[in-house]
Parts: structure tokens; sequence; C-alpha cells
């Protein structure tokens, strides 16, 4: 490398660090400019300065939260200048007096200072003081509207904590995608078949899904707030959550008998919980977001106050799509790929946040990250979600439902939010480094493992007030021992420093007085301590806390403890046992169906690293055939392209020197039917004949679910369409099981109409006539007959197949007419459409009608650029235009009748002339 390129290179690096510096003091200025209301000092110059007094604080380096604590940390603005109330004697520590600006999210302080003093605005605030209020929304929330000029007065108030403009939600995008096997829905639906949601409501709170869908109709809650707007996205949304895969195997979800209702998201704040009673709601989704919003709003406040008030209810938000950008406000400001969730929102306590992974269980880069804003760990899970994080939270929901039922069915009653978050949280698989962390949370949502929490009853409720421990006693197990505590946390104020109101510690014991205390991470604002993994110590942020520990002789106990508590606070217990050496089977799961000749994903359980093959076999008793190496069994997935086979088979993984055989499944084909033809009185549908398959079910769609029309060992099937009032159909092969069934097949879409897919007749360059004629079917066809202007071409016979030609050698000049005529075998005939031809013949010009009457038309074989001139007998012009069309009308409105002549020129020359008689 030169000592130039290296200059060079040098210099552009000085000049980025020069440019980065110049940004950052523009916005250490703006900050100053904003919330300072006087000169600054050192925090030791301004000693005895009166209490009631809030300062703007610069400290010469990011400090940690507990040397914020001491300077009674208000709010973070950066991650050196904070709002504090306390001045502690430190030169190095840079002050001023502060406004009220402080109580304002940045997005209205932006507006405020976009305006004039004499303009007015409207914003949301948890105080209304004597400003007129337009509406109040929520308990504790105003919308209010004043004058600029009387803001720094309005903001005063000391009952004031945060004001706040309305912001608009947008959807976060998704896909059709649909993977049941990445979070184990697949093996909890084998397992469980009788899980699927039944009499359980959610509402989507977006705009209205489409309630005709035939994976959702009629499961629709109406009730009178609901959005006016449909969406695709809500659509989506509903069908991941709630979808019965009436269209096909993409479009089941994971709580297929569940009930949807929508709500308007255009109110940001929580729909009224009566709304929820009177509906019998239990949890609602959330796939949206306002962008990156860094601190405890009042949409934050109330999701923790309604979850508080409901105590069973539970909100799902998915984290956001902007996972690479960063936050521009707060200790978090300016480190990209941290702290980006999409709304203040999602910075409550007592809601779900869920990121999305790709089918590998892998982080989607554009996923939101955490922290929250006050280094609570955010999101608390991870789902799949190829189209983002609207899809992984949906996913959550639908899961979240079946839990609900599973509690319902055990107990009789719906579990606590914090419950069910509980044991969501504790079954989920840990990604990465062990422990939670702010990407992935406390990791993949296992649907499986959660349904096996609540069915093994491994799960308790308590409560505790300030200074007191609850203990319990784990059930004996062995491997490592893994519990998860949540509670429902009262809400904090808005514009809290930190959100948490109830510290509450979890910890667990062995008989020999060892203490094993929960995961905790470091939440200083910088990317290395970000990205650090979890250790165990004292958690005073969250109200989820994990710990684990190994099994010990004596067993392991559980403590509680209320280390900061007003009141009483209940709270909620799951735990695991993990066993040592362990594997399971997920997918496919038993009884499932995998196409036949397709890429399937195999999915399994373990903590075993290291090599190992998969085979696979025909029933259980074939012989095992090598189906892949695997270079490490613990990232417990693996492709295979399924064998065109039709029967059951099983998988083996060898691995450590132990063979794990999984459940029986079927390797089946899935069929793709076509439509025929559709009749007055008779429609048939068609597919392409399944290896090993010895007979055939069609069905057809009524209300939300298939009948059988019939059973067939042809690869046709003929019905009345008046029997199919939904138009569609679906159809399986049966050999020794029934394989799936296709997917919806809307017999009347692109159909070819009674038997005629489609007729053409074509001149071609030796001047004959090409006909052809494509059919729906064969099926039931006697005869084919050609015509041209009604005298008969030719017939034919058909056979087993879909095309059929004839030809004209010899077509008269002009315009030419052709059709077919279909003989059914009962006798019935029918008649495609006529289609012309034009023909000139050996002649390179053909002129008709003659006589003619308000027009004439000429047929050429080519287009050069011709003239066409029309004259009298006395030689005078007429007409005159250009030669546009092979088949060019000629107008002779306004000539009388009597005799012309018409000529054909190339470049000034007469190609040809003819006389015609024009009759009227």
């Amino acid at each position: 490398m030169s000592a130039r390129y290296v200059s060079r290179i040098l210099s552009l690096i000085a000049i980025m660090a020069a440019i980065l510096h110049l940004r950052t003091q523009a916005q250490e200025s703006r900050i100053v400019q904003r919330y300072a209301s006087g000169t600054a000092a050192t925090a030791s110059a301004r000693q005895g300065t009166p209490d009631g007094v809030f300062f703007l604080v610069r400290f010469p380096n990011v400090p940690d939260q507990s040397l914020l604590d001491s300077w009674g940390w208000i709010k973070s603005l950066h991650p050196r200048y904070h709002i504090v109330r306390n001045l502690l004697p430190d030169s190095t520590v840079l002050s001023w007096p502060s406004n009220h600006n402080w109580k304002a999210s940045t997005k209205l302080l932006d507006r405020l200072y976009s305006l004039h003093d004499r303009d007015s605005i409207t914003f949301i605030a948890d105080a209304a003081g004597t400003a007129h209020i337009l509406h109040q929304p929520a308990a504790n929330v105003y919308e209010i509207r004043i004058a600029v000029k009387d803001w720094p007065a309005f903001a005063a108030d000391p009952l004031l904590h945060l004001a706040d403009i309305p912001r608009h939600p947008n959807t976060e995008s998704a896909s059709a995608n649909a993977d049941l096997s990445v979070n184990r829905v697949n093996a909890l639906h084998a397992e469980m078949p009788a899980l699927r949601g039944s009499g359980m409501r959610i509402s989507l709170k977006e705009t209205l899904y489409d309630t005709l869908d035939i994976d959702l109709h009629p499961r629709h809650i109406r009730h009178g707030g609901e959005p006016a707007r449909t969406e695709t996205h809500a659509t989506l949304m509903s069908t991941i959550i709630a979808g019965n895969g009436n269209s096909g195997p993409g479009s089941l979800g994971a709580a297929p008998r569940a009930m949807i209702a929508s709500s308007d998201f255009s109110r940001l704040l929580p729909d009224d919980a009566g709304i929820f009673s009177a509906l019998r709601i239990h949890a609602q989704n959330h796939s949206y977001g306002t962008g990156i919003e860094n601190y405890y709003g009042l949409e934050a406040v109330a999701y923790d106050a309604q979850v508080r008030e409901l105590d069973t209810f539970l909100h799902v938000f998915s984290s956001g799509n902007i996972g690479t950008d960063a936050p521009a406000e707060g200790i978090y400001a300016g480190l990209t790929g941290f702290a980006n969730l999409s709304g203040s929102f999602k910075q409550a306590k007592n809601i779900l946040v869920v990121g999305a992974t790709d089918g590998n269980s892998a982080v989607a880069p554009r996923s939101s990250r955490g922290p929250a804003f006050d280094g609570r760990i955010k999101p608390e899970l991870v789902a799949y979600g190829e189209g983002g994080t609207s899809d992984a939270a949906a996913l959550v929901s639908g899961i979240g439902l079946l839990l609900q039922e599973q509690f319902r069915l055990q107990s009789g009653a719906a579990p606590s939010a914090a419950l069910l978050a509980a044991v969501l949280i504790n079954s989920a698989r840990d990604l990465g480094a062990p422990g939670p962390d702010f990407i992935t949370g406390f990791g993949a949502v296992n649907a499986r493992a959660a349904a096996g929490t609540v069915l093994d009853r491994r799960y308790a409720t308590g409560a505790v007030g300030q200074g007191n421990t609850f203990q319990m006693p784990v059930p004996a197990g062995t491997g490592t021992l893994r519990v998860t505590m949540r509670y429902t946390d009262p809400e904090a104020p808005a514009n809290s420093a930190r959100a948490l109101t109830n510290d509450l510690d979890l910890w667990l014991t062995d008989a020999s007085g060892n203490r094993f205390d929960p995961w905790t991470l470091s939440a200083f604002p910088h990317k290395d301590s970000l990205a650090r993994a979890a250790i165990p110590g004292r958690d005073s942020l969250n109200n989820t806390e994990q710990v684990q520990a190994r099994s010990a002789a004596g067993g392991l106990t559980i403590h509680v403890q209320g280390r900061k508590v007003n009141g009483t606070q209940t709270f909620a217990l799951a735990w695991q046992w993990i066993p040592d050496g362990y594997f399971g089977w997920d997918a496919p799961a038993t009884a499932e169906t995998l196409d036949a000749g397709a890429r399937a994903t195999l999915r399994w359980s373990t903590n075993i690293g290291g090599p190992g093959k998969i085979f696979y076999r025909t029933g259980d008793t074939g012989n095992w055939q090598p189906l892949a190496d695997v270079l490490d069994v613990e990232e417990g997935h693996a492709g295979w392209e399924t064998p065109p086979a039709f029967g059951p088979m099983q998988l083996r993984m060898d691995v450590a020197g132990k063979s794990f055989t999984g459940p029986q499944f079927l390797v089946a084909p899935r069929l793709r039917p076509a439509t025929g033809f559709i009749c007055e009185d008779s429609a048939l549908v068609w597919w392409a004949a399944a290896p090993g398959a010895s007979r055939y079910r069609v069905y057809a769609l009524e209300n939300d679910a298939y009948r059988m029309l019939g059973e067939t060992a042809d690869t046709t099937f003929a019905f009345r369409p008046s029997a199919v009032v939904s138009g569609i159909v679906a159809v399986s092969a049966v050999a020794r099981e029934e394989g799936p069934r296709s997917t919806a097949h809307r017999f009347s879409a692109n159909a070819p109409g009674c038997y005629v897919r489609n007729f053409t007749a074509d001149l071609d360059a030796s001047g004959a006539v090409q006909l052809q004629l494509e059919l729906g079917t064969p099926a039931g066809l006697r005869n084919i007959r050609w015509f041209r202007q009604g005298m008969v071409l030719g017939s034919e016979t058909p056979g087993n197949v879909f095309v059929y030609a004839a030809t004209d050698d010899r077509p008269p000049q002009g315009i030419v007419y052709y059709y077919a005529e279909l003989e059914l075998a009962n006798g019935r005939r029918i008649l495609t459409d006529a289609v012309p031809v034009a023909v000139t013949g050996a002649d390179e010009y053909v002129l008709f009608p003659n006589p003619a009457g308000e027009w004439i038309r000429l047929l050429a074989k080519g287009l050069r650029g011709q003239r066409i001139v029309v004259t009298d007998m006395q030689g005078r012009v007429r007409k005159s235009l250009r030669m546009e069309s092979l088949q060019q009308e000629v107008p002779l409105n306004g000539l009388p009748a009597g005799n012309y002549w018409i000529g054909v020129y190339e470049d000034g020359k007469r190609k040809f002339g003819a006389r015609f008689v024009k009759v009227r």
C-alpha cells in the first residue's frame, strides 16, 4: 500500500471524525437550547439551590444508573445529558436550571418549535390544568388545545408528567408464508388435537380483516366500534392467529377455532375495558408501530394499568421492523442496532413484545431490539416472522389463545396475564449465549413446551409484601432447573426515568444453602455493554426474572422476596427441568403429513452438540436409508427433499453414540385439481394420477368446513355446480391412508366454460388456415367437427389429450369464419365462438364487399406505408387515407350512390386498382 494511499485514508478518517464531532456538538447545543433556562455553571457552584428546581446536567462521561440515582434522576435526554432534581458537589459536571420542556415528547417539542407563538397546538397529556379540554380518551389522559405561547405555563404544572402529540400508526410488514413448525405449534396440534382455540376470543387492533375470507369465515365478532377500512395486513394477521387452513396448508393458524374481533388502531390508547368484558375477549394483538420512541409514554402507562385492572388480559405487540436504526433520544441515543422499539406503548411492563426470526430461529436484522428506554429486557420473546415482527406477534397471540384454552380446560378459569407470560417465557428455547439478551429476549417461543408446562401444572402463584419472602420447594428432577417469575407491576407515572414500581427478587437455594441469582444484563449505554452475555445477579429493573440451577441432593427451593413493595404484590412462577442429553423430534410430528417430492424442514429439540446422522425408513419396519449428515445437532433443523412416495415413514437421529427414533408420519402427494368444464347443469374437475393411490376423495367447502362430495377411482369427477354453493372444491388421494387435501380450487375461476378453454384460427405463411382447439377436459366427449362458414372441413374422435388441430389448405378470399362443434356422449352439441380470418390468397390485395354500403374493406398481405385513394368516374379524388391495418376499413359516408375507382399506391406508384359500386 503506497504512502499516498495511506495518507488519503487517514485524511478521510479525519474528515469523518470531524463531521461526527460537529454533529455531536450540534445535537448537544440543541439540547441546551431546548431544555436550559439559564446560564451554565458547575454543579459545585450551584450548591444551596432551593428544592423544587430541576436541572439539566452534562456529565463528562456517560454515567451508570446508580450514579444517576444519586443525582435524583428524572429523565435521560442523551447519554451524557440528563434532567435531575439534586446537584452534588462535582466540579466536572456542568449544570443549567431546567425549564419544563422535558415533560414534552420530542415529537411534541419539534411541533412547538415549528410554530409561532400566536398559533395553537393540540396534544394529549396526563394533566389538564386550566387548559381547555377537547376530549378525555382515557382515565388521566386529556386531549388539550392551547396557544403555543401558553406552553411554558402549562408545562410548569406539577401534576403534569408528560405531554405528547397524537401519532398515526403504521402496520409492520407481513407475509402469508406461515410455518407452524418453527415454534412447535405443529407438534402441539399433533399431541393435543382437541386444543384449537375453541371458545377463545381475541381482538385484532389495526384495521378490519376480510370477514368473508374462507379461512376466517364465519368467526367474526361484530361490534359497533370496529374499523370501517379493510386491509390485507389485517387479514394476514388474523390468518396467522386463527386461520383454519381451508385455502391450503399455509393458511392454518395457531388457534383455528378462535373468534376474532377488529379494533381501530387509530386510537393508540387501550380500548375500553368494558368492551372486552362485554365481548368476552381476553387477548389483543398489536402489529403496528409509530417509530422509535424511547420513553414511558401515556399509552404505556394506560396498557400497564389495563392489565392490572383486567388481570387475565394478554396484550401482544410486535417489536418493530427498524432493528438497524438508532434512537435519537434518551440514554441510548445514537446506538445503532439497540433500543429501537417502534412505539412508546411497547415500553409498557405488563405486555409481551415479540421480535422476529427466520425459519432457522435466526433473528431477522430488521427485527427491533431492546433494551427498553430504562434498560429493561425487550423484546421478551421472538417467534417466526418471515414477513417481519407483525407475523411473529400474531403467532404468539395465537399460541397464547391455546394456552388460555388449556388453562380453562384444566382449572375452569383463565390464567392471569403474568402467569401466561411466565409460562411462555420459561418454556422458550434459549438462543445464543445462556440467558436473556436484548435481541432475542428470553428466547424463541415453544408452543409444545409451553402447553406441557400447563398440562403438568408446573406453575404457581403467590404474593409478598415489603420485606416478606415466599418459599416453595420444587418437585425433584434431574438436569437443570429453570424458573421464571413474572408479576403485573402497577403503572408508574408517565415519563418516569424507570418504569418499575414494585421490586421483587427471585432466587434459588439448594439444601446446602448455596444461592442462585437470576440472570441480569448490563444496561450501560454502550454497544459492548449491551451485547454482553447475561450473568447472575440482583435485578432491580424488570418485572420478569429468570434463574436456573443444577439439580442437587436435597432438592431446590424457590424464593421470592418483596424488596420494595407498596402494599402486596402478586406474582406467578413457571418452571421446568431440562435433562442432560435430551433429544426429541418436533417436525414432522406424530401423524403429520409432508408433501411428497417437496422440500421439507426437519426439526428437533436437544442440548446434545456435535455431528449426527439422520436416517429414514418406510413404515416402522423398513430398512433405514441415509438422509443427511448434520454438522452440529444442537442447531435443531435440517432440510430434506422428500421422496415421491405415498405412505408412512419414520426418522432416526444418530448422535453421541445414541439413536433417537421419531414418530410415524405420512409422506403423500398433494393433488392440483383443475376445471375440465362448467356447463349449466354440470361441472367437472380433474387431476393428475398420484402414484400409489387407489382412489380419490372430492370435497366441497360449506361454511367453514369441507364435506365429502364423493369418492372415485378415476382422475375426473363430475358434479352439479349448484351443489357447491361456495364454488370451492378440494381433492385428496387415498392409498392405505388419506393424503393431504389439495389447496382450495375455485372451479369457476379462469374456467374453460362448457368444455372449451380456447379456439383459434390463424393464417400461416403458405396461405392455409391453422385451427386449434384447447379443451378443459376430453372426458365425456364423443366427436369433434371443424367448420368453415357452415361447411364441414373434417371430424375426429378425441383421445386422452387436451389440444386438437386441423388445417384448411384452400380457404376462400375475404373474411372467413371458422368454428368447431363438440358432440358429447349424451348427444349434446357445443359450438365454439366463430373466429374470423382475413384471407387474400395469391393476390396482394382483396377488396370486399362489392357492391358496398357505408364502408368497403381492403385486405393486404403487408403494410409498407401504402396510401388508399378513392376517385369517382371523372377522376376526382373523393377519399384519401393511409393504410394502417391489414384489414383496412375505408369509410364511404358522404359519397352518393354510383360507380367508383379505388387504388393503392406505394411510393407514388399504383400497385392495385379496382372498380366498385356504392349502393346507398
